[in-house]
Order: structure tokens, then sequence, then C-alpha cells
């Protein structure tokens, strides 16, 4: 004991002296670090009570520096049956000196201690986690994981407090004002190797941090220590199907979920290899999901994997995202494609180095379907035609596209396509060569003849001679003439392909395509005799009329107007007639006619009534129609005089086929997220949707005022009855579809993900404001709790006139909808007792519900 007071009394008198020299080659000696390592030789270890109250009493007037050292010399200082004392005595001095942290850790995991008084400690340790260094955490993180105890459910609990606490910093922001980048990386990496071996050998570490990340909600409260655990848990072969569980729940949060995932590789993306084969068979897992939001999570992982820029990594993404292709899975090949689209524009010149791989795609072209290869060729093309490209890579999209449009057929192993679907992957193909070789960049846009780039003219050269054999291959045969014209059309809206194409496409479009289909057709008499082909104009294929309503719908010109409404009447009384005779010939199975690659999809059922799906979407502006009222339409004669005028107006069979198409083209642009190209064009078209609200509006007061019976009959207060659609009295099948279409449109748009996010704060309050203004005087300066408001006043007043249990079970998800918009959710309780009023409600098509069916609905509303 004399020999410890002798030596603690020194340390206080040297504790603040300099660094001294020793010898003569210059090498310094501290000596209150010289007198705190005598401790280590002492004969025998420290067991008195007072000596160790004495020692922590000299420990808090020491330096930092000797403080440290002399708290991690303890364990072998004192003798093991005062370790308790040791250890308490520390959890007290941690409270206060959150700087000692590092070493106070190293010196409770050398001492043997109670394991209340490890409890103690780890939730003391827990509790200030806030007030450490990050450079601290390691060491904190280690003893705490140690100490937690193998039941699961004391581990959430645990973990549940601690995670709060312990993450990773974002390291774009500490750069901003430190340049730590190195100490960050270390101290990242140390904790990561902490966590891996909780995970690794507590099962209830791992176990349990699972089951708090898949119980938080929303997922914004995810952190960058939870995706990381996440990445170490999956190498255990039993948490892989509940991490995946965890990954598909978070994906319906899919803005929070990317967000986190970006920042993740973004800032610690030197820390991933180490996890990538995780990852990667997360990404593979997910894509290989029936659900398009799911296997949009899985594409994000690859595009995120090939972003960090390292050929490596990027070739297993190719690789995996080729076997994706080749799966046979149509969902898979989408998703698959969509990454390669988004690379092709975002990262075109990595993608490159893989363009042979991809090219070994079109051996297997017969298998995509229409879509699909439209997307392979824009890939290929892209690469190809791009600046510094192998040649041999052009010559062979060149030589592919020239045996397309030229062969009358072809053989791939046992598979033999004929022209008509050869060509038509060849004009696919053909077309978006054109567009990529004739397309110019912003820079290029303004300038003259003289300052053309190197290499333009040729490639202006190449596009035009593409263009004449893919004119050539049409000849004789209309449905790839059809989608010829088709995709010149969308070359030539675009701003950015050069003029001389488009002069090109202008002299063929007046001189071949006007002459040839546009011209009006004369109106027959009515004449159940009459044939079907002669009374559409379909009596001579090479020389036929088509229904081209889209080409048109921009013209406010109200004889235009006319003569689209009447072809949509004569393609819903042609379909119309169509399932009537074929229903009536159950085992008649006609031949489907493919308008383009996509263009019609005929699904045939001989035992149940003939459902006709059309899959080709309508211009955004047709819909405009929908409120064009009553409008003239001439028929010329051959003189180009009006030989007879007729005055038209939408019925309930052509607003239902337009309200289809417009539902269907919002289920699928709606669903289209970050990473999808198109995903800008989804934008657009929500942008479109919300000036055709008003229009929405005044067809669900039209049919809710003819759905309504005279004792339930409540004048709806618009703002103009004038131009509301005329709908016959009789509550027939259109009708209540139509209504159905209405809703479901209205559904789609405000449950539509891009709407909840910031930049869309403007599109919301547009489309609310357009809602709100029916029945009030909104301004700019209109509060939007207000709109938000008077918005789901109006809608609630269609209650009385739902027709049917499906059309109230989405009459309750749209009050949902608008009621999410505002975070708050006070239209809660009242739509709770609309969904109680339809469930005891009597509906005329609850009996025709299968009982599945039924009970979901029903499960739905409760």
């Amino acid at each position: 004991n004399k020999v410890i007071d002798a030596l603690l009394a020194k340390l206080l008198e040297v504790m603040y002296e300099d660094d001294i020299v020793i010898d003569d080659d210059e090498r310094t000696c501290n000596m209150g670090l010289l007198l705190i390592h005598q401790f280590k030789w002492m004969d025998c270890p420290i067991d008195s009570p007072d000596i160790i109250n004495k020692l922590f009493e000299t420990v808090k007037v020491l330096p930092k520096h000797l403080q440290r050292e002399l708290i991690q010399l303890l364990p072998e200082m004192i003798d093991d049956s005062n370790h308790e004392q040791v250890g308490k005595l520390l959890r007290q001095f941690q409270d206060s000196n959150a700087h000692l942290i590092g070493s106070i850790i190293a010196a409770l995991a050398n001492l043997n201690i109670l394991p209340q008084t490890e409890t103690e400690i780890r939730e003391s340790l827990a509790k200030g986690l806030q007030a450490f260094n990050f450079e601290d955490l390691p060491d904190v993180l280690k003893f705490i994981l140690q100490s937690i105890p193998k039941d699961t459910a004391a581990a959430v609990e645990i973990i549940s407090k601690l995670r709060n606490h312990v993450n990773l910093p974002n390291r774009s922001m500490l750069l901003a004002v430190d340049s730590k980048g190195d100490a960050i990386n270390l101290c990242a990496e140390k904790l990561l190797k902490v966590l891996e071996a909780g995970v690794h050998f507590k099962k209830s570490i791992a176990d349990g941090w699972i089951k708090v990340i898949n119980s938080l909600t929303p997922t914004s409260e995810l952190n960058l220590i939870d995706i990381f655990v996440l990445f170490i848990a999956y190498s255990l072969p039993n948490n892989r199907r509940v991490i995946i569980k965890v990954f598909k729940k978070k994906s319906q949060d899919y803005k929070s979920i990317t967000n986190m995932l970006s920042t993740c590789f973004k800032d610690y993306s030197q820390l991933l290899p180490r996890y990538l084969r995780n990852i990667l068979s997360i990404a593979d897992t997910l894509t290989q999901s029936t659900q398009d939001i799911i296997r949009d999570l899985g594409c994000h992982f690859y595009i995120l994997i090939f972003s960090m820029n390292n050929t490596n990594y990027q070739q297993e993404v190719i690789g995996s995202l080729l076997t994706h292709i080749g799966s046979g899975n149509r969902y898979e090949t989408d998703s698959a494609l969509s990454v390669l689209r988004l690379l092709a524009v975002e990262n075109l010149e990595s993608l490159k180095r893989f363009a042979v791989l991809i090219l070994g795609v079109m051996e297997f072209i017969h298998n995509l379907t229409e879509s699909q290869v439209k997307a392979l060729y824009y890939i290929l093309c892209r690469i190809a035609f791009s600046d510094n490209c192998n040649d041999s890579i052009q010559d062979d999209i060149h030589i592919i596209l020239r045996k397309q449009l030229t062969h009358s057929k072809i053989k791939y192993g046992d598979y033999v396509l004929f022209a008509d679907c050869y060509r038509l992957m060849g004009v696919t193909g053909g077309a978006m060569a054109v567009s990529c070789l004739s397309s110019r960049s912003s820079s290029q846009q303004n300038l003259s003849e003289d300052n053309r780039p190197p290499g333009r003219d040729d490639a202006i050269r190449q596009a035009t001679e593409l263009l004449e054999l893919l004119y050539k291959s049409c000849e004789g045969i209309p449905e790839v003439a059809a989608l010829l014209y088709d995709e010149l059309a969308d070359i030539i809206t675009d701003d950015g392909i050069d003029i001389k194409i488009k002069t090109w496409i202008n002299e063929l479009i007046v001189t071949t395509f006007q002459d040839s289909y546009l011209v009006d057709v004369k109106e027959l008499p009515a004449c159940d005799e009459i044939p079907t082909c002669l009374k559409y104009g379909l009596d001579n294929p090479e020389d036929s009329t088509i229904a081209i309503i889209g080409a048109f719908a921009s013209y406010d010109d109200a004889e235009i107007k006319g003569k689209i409404l009447s072809r949509i009447k004569s393609m819903t009384e042609l379909e119309t007639e169509l399932i009537t005779l074929l229903n009536d010939c159950p085992s008649c199975a006609p031949l489907v006619q493919k308008f383009d690659l996509g263009a019609f999809k005929k699904l045939i059922d001989i035992e149940k009534p003939l459902k006709i799906q059309k899959a080709r979407e309508l211009n955004m502006e047709i819909f405009n129609m929908l409120s064009c009222g009553k409008v003239t339409c001439s028929i010329l004669d051959s003189g180009l005089n009006t030989e007879s005028v007729t005055v038209i107006d939408i019925q309930p069979p052509q607003l239902e086929l337009l309200l289809q198409d417009l539902c269907m083209k919002l289920s699928v642009k709606f669903k289209i997220y970050s990473i999808i190209p198109e995903s800008k064009k989804a934008v657009e078209i929500g942008k479109s949707f919300v000036q055709l609200i008003p229009t929405i509006c005044q067809n669900l007061e039209a049919i809710h005022s003819s759905l309504q019976t005279e004792d339930e009959n409540k004048e709806v207060d618009t703002a103009s009855e004038k131009d509301s659609v005329i709908l016959d009295d009789a509550v027939d099948g259109h009708i209540v579809s139509s209504y159905s279409y209405l809703l479901g449109c209205l559904i789609l748009f405000f449950e539509w993900i891009e709407l909840q996010q910031a930049e869309s704060q403007e599109m919301r309050r547009d489309a609310m404001s357009y809602i709100a203004s029916r029945t009030n005087t909104i301004d700019k300066d209109t509060p939007l709790s207000s709109i938000h408001e008077k918005c789901f006043r109006y809608l609630e007043k269609f209650l009385p006139s739902i027709p049917n249990f499906i059309c109230a079970t989405k009459f309750i998800r749209l009050l949902q909808a608008v009621n999410a918009i505002q975070k708050d959710n006070v239209f809660n309780s009242e739509i709770a007792t609309t969904a109680i009023h339809c469930l005891k409600k009597s509906w005329p098509d609850s009996s025709n519900f299968s009982k599945s069916m039924y009970k979901k609905q029903i499960g739905f509303l409760l």
C-alpha cells in the first residue's frame, strides 16, 4: 500500500509535466505514463476497497491522456474479487465522462461483474449513446451486443432503444464541414465488423434486429445501420426468407426505402463490396416477384450496384439481368429490360463494354413479347449508334434489321418466323435505329449545316436508307404499314430529330399516307343485311380506312371532333357485333390480327361470354372528347362537297370505351417508379389528367343524376350543366361501368406515389381545387386545408347514386385516398361511417360474387 500511495503521490506531482528526452537519439518519455505503467509490475493485485477508491479519486483529477491509460490498466491492477466494485465505480464514472467511454468500455470488457451490474451498465450506455463520439461507438456497441441475452424478446427490447442512437453518419454532410473522410471510413468499418460479429455469433441479435426493422412504420424510420444489418444477416441461410419479406414490405413505401438505399451506396460504397453477393441475391429474388413495386425495388439494387463504376460489379449486374431476360417470365424480363434502358440513358459509356453480351439476346428474340422487342432495340440502338462505339456493333444491328425486313421467313432452331411477324420486329428495330441515328444533342440542335459535327452526314445517310428500306418492306402488308406509320409519328414529334429526317417523313405522309387513308367513308343506310366489311369500310384491305382517332385528338374544330366521334361509334358497334357473333359460335376461334407488336390481345374462353381486351392505348388528348357534347359531322362526296350533315353526341358505349382506355393507361403509367425511363412521362400524364378532372366530375354528375331514383334525387350543384354528357334514361351496363371507371381513374391518381412527393404539391392543389370548385369558389388564396375539406364534401354527395357493391368499395377507397392527402386524416370517422352504411346495404350485385371475392370486398371495408 505504501508503494501505491507513493506512486499516486508522485503521479499527481508530475501529471502536467512535458515529455523529457532520455537519450542522445532524442527519444522522449512521459513521466506520468511511466509511473502508471509501474502498477502492472506490482507483486500482487490490489484488493483493498480503500485503495481502489483512492485510485478513482486520483483518476478524476488527471489529464485526459493519463486518465485513459490508468482506466485501461484497471483489470490488470485489481484482484478478481474486487472487479464488481470497479465495475460499479466505472459505471458511475461514465455518466459524467463521455470522452473517456472508449477506455471505460475496454476496462469493463475485461472485468468479471455480476449480470445485474452488466445490465445496469448496458442500459446506462444505451441512454448515453447520443453523447458519445462516433469514434467510440464501435467499442460501446460491442459491449452492448455482447451483453444481450439469448432471449429474442429481450433482444428486441434492447435493440429498439439502441438503434435510435447508433447509426452511420451522413458522410456527405460531414465532409462538407470536416475533411476526416478516412477517419469516418475507418470507424464505420469497425462498427460494421462489430455488427457482423454480433449477428453471426448470437442468433438473438439477428432475429431481434430483423423484427425491429420489420415493425418500423413508416419506412422513413429506417436508418443506414438497419440496411447494413439486413445485408449482414442475409448471409445466414435461415434469415434469407424473412429478410426478403422485410424488403417486400418496405417496398410499399418506395420513395423512402430507395432514398435510404441510395444514401447507403453513395456515402459508404467502399464498405459494400464485402456484402455484394448478398445484395445481388436480394436483388435477384425481388426481381422475380409478380408485384411491380417489389420488382422495381430489385431493379433499384441493380442500378445502384452498376453505378459503383467497378467493371467486375457491373459485369455481375449485366449477367444477372440477362439471366432474368432469358428466364421466360414476362415480369422478370420486363424489369430487367427496364434497368438496361435506364442504364442506356444514364450510364451509356459503361454499358458499351457489355454490348456483345446484350447483343446475344437477339438469338432469343422470338421468345420476347412485342414491348420487350422494342425495349431491346432501344438499348442496342442507343449503344450501337452512340459516339465512339465499336463499328462492328453497328454492322451487326444493320445486318439483323435488313434480314428481318427483307426475308419472307427465317428459322431459329425449331422456330420459324414468317414475314408478317418478322417484319414487325424489323420495323420496330428500324424505327428505333432511325431515331438514334437522327437524334441531336441539345448542344447540336441550333448548329448550321456548316458546323455539323463529324460523322453527322453519314448518320443521316444511314437513317434515310433505313427509312427507304422500312417503307419498301411494308408493301402489301397492312399490319406492318400501320406499325410503321405509328412509329414514324413518334419520331416526327421528337424535337431532337434532325430536320432532314423530319422532312423525309413529312413528304412520305403527305404523298402516301394522307391520300391512301385520310378519307371519309360514306355513311350507309341502317340495314342488318349490309355485310360488316362493307358497312365499316373493311372490304378493300389495300385501300381501307383506319379508325385513326389519336392523330386528330388535338384539333378543336367541331367538324374534326364529329369525325372522331363517328369513328369511336363505329369501333364500339363493331366490337358489339363481333362479341355477339362469336358468343353465338363458341367453337369459332378467329385468328388474332395484330395492329402492331402490342396492338390487340384477345382472350377467348368458349365457356364464357367473349371478352376482348384492347391493349393499344389512346392518345391523352383524345379524352377531351369526353366533354364535347353534341357536334356535327359532314360527309363529303368525291368532289369534296358536303353531301350530308349529321349530329353526333357521345353515348354510353363510347363513354365506356374512352374511360376504360383512360383507366388502363393510368393503371400502367401511375405504377411506374423512379427506375423506369418513362417515369417523367408518367408525371406529364399526371398533369394532363389534372386538366381532365373537370370533365371527370362533369361525367360523374351526369351519371349521378341518371342513376338516382326520384325519391332520392338530390340536385348536385355544378358550375355549368350545358355541356353535360347526354345519357340514356335507362340504367344500363355501360353507365354502371362508366361510373366504375370514373371512380377508378380518380383512385389511381390520388393513390399515385408521385402525388405524395413534395415536388407534386402544386399538382395536388390543382387537382383538389378543380374538384372543390364544382360547388365552391376557389382562388389562389384559399387555404389548402379548406380546399381539401371542400373536395371531400363534394365527393361525399355521390354516395346516394352508387349502383353496386363494387362501386361502393371503389367509392370508399377514393375517399380514403383523398383523406390521406392531408397527414392528419381528419375524415377517418366519416369514412368509417360510410363504410358501415355500405356494409349494411343490400346490393344488386352481391349474389353474383364468388364467396371469396365477396369476403375480400367485405374485408376491405372492415
